[in-house]
């Protein structure tokens, strides 16, 4: 099912990987994108936007405690640059 939708590698995080899930709680999949393209091209580029991405994951989904500073820091210094990386590698 993960590759038919064009992804691969399935993994899951939050609450099942700490034992804390609950029956009415959803399952938090992770899974990685088969066209690579924009990582081969544009390897540095491809690690910032994932490092957002992942920020947001973990910021979205209390993974961990989070020092709101380095997140202020983070909107105020990085994403004005994310946001033009993004729109000129994806489009």
């Amino acid at each position: 099912m993960v590759e038919r939708h064009g992804a691969r590698n399935p993994r899951v995080f939050g609450s099942v990987v700490h034992g804390t899930d609950e029956e009415a709680r959803d399952l938090d999949p992770l899974v990685d994108p088969i066209d690579t393209g924009l990582e081969q091209r544009t390897p540095d580029a491809w690690r910032q936007l994932r490092d957002a991405c992942d920020m947001r994951i973990v910021l979205n989904h209390e993974c961990f405690p989070v020092d709101a500073a380095v997140v202020w820091e983070t909107v105020r210094n990085d994403r004005p640059a994310l946001d033009g990386l993004a729109e000129s590698q994806i489009g």
